[in-house]
């Protein structure tokens, strides 16, 4: 079964093409290819990001998650202005997800929320600390030029 990650955002994207943008810019800081994001949802006409999810995927097989995007209470989220929350769930490559939710907090979040569990483990990150993880789950090197293991 799936599990989430969620993003705490200021605010949504405003159509799918922001959504591949804020993807590429957040996988090319890792030096990875931007993936594939289309937008499924039931209500043909609609082009609304709430109206349905969000698939990506990427070059392999087990690089596959999806977004749900959801106005909600700030109590829900970390406050601060906090609206809207993202879901980002998998069944397959958590670091792959993780990037995707990296993408989103680094576009207008505040806050990750690993209800998952997976990646390090955390429960909460910042843009910043989950860049890390990523760097090192990764085997990037770190911005100081030594290895981020």
């Amino acid at each position: 079964m799936a599990n989430s990650i969620f993003v705490s955002l200021t605010h949504a994207p405003s159509d799918i093409a922001a959504v591949r943008a804020l993807l590429e810019a957040g996988f090319r800081q890792f030096g990875l290819p931007a993936p594939r994001a289309w937008l499924h949802n039931d209500a043909t006409s609609s082009t609304l990001l709430m109206a349905g999810f969000i698939m990506v995927e990427g070059s392999r097989d087990e690089d596959q998650c999806w977004i749900s995007i959801h106005r909600c209470e700030e109590a829900l989220t970390d406050g601060d202005g906090c609206t809207v929350l993202a879901g980002v769930q998998t069944r397959r490559n958590w670091t792959f997800a993780g990037v995707v939710a990296y993408a989103l907090c680094r576009f207008a979040g505040r806050s990750v929320f690993n209800d998952s569990g997976a990646l390090d483990g955390q429960e909460r990150y910042t843009a910043a600390s989950l860049e890390a993880v990523l760097a090192r789950l990764l085997q990037l090197p770190a911005r100081d030029g030594s290895t981020a293991n």
